[in-house]
């Protein structure tokens, strides 16, 4: 784990919410998404990260990844989680 994973496992263990999304409608697991973070994708998904937010465009977090490998991530993530 990197010192993202780190900052995001801590704070889920003293209850923020997982699924908070700011004034674009992104959650934590979107911005992941957009970053490429699979490291940080995997822990809010054992954090329980819902995968049907939508941001206020409508779009998933899966829809946000960079590249189509990382959509063969992020299903690998989910199988796991």
């Amino acid at each position: 784990m990197n010192d993202h994973d780190i900052i995001i496992s801590d704070l889920l263990e003293v209850d923020v919410d997982v699924d908070f999304q700011d004034t674009n409608g992104y959650s934590a697991l979107m911005l992941a998404c957009l970053s490429g973070c699979v490291n940080s994708i995997k822990v809010l998904l054992e954090y329980d990260a819902d995968v049907d937010v939508t941001d206020n465009k409508g779009l998933y977090a899966v829809l946000l990844l960079p590249t189509p490998t990382m959509s063969v991530c992020l299903f690998v993530c989910l199988s796991a989680a």
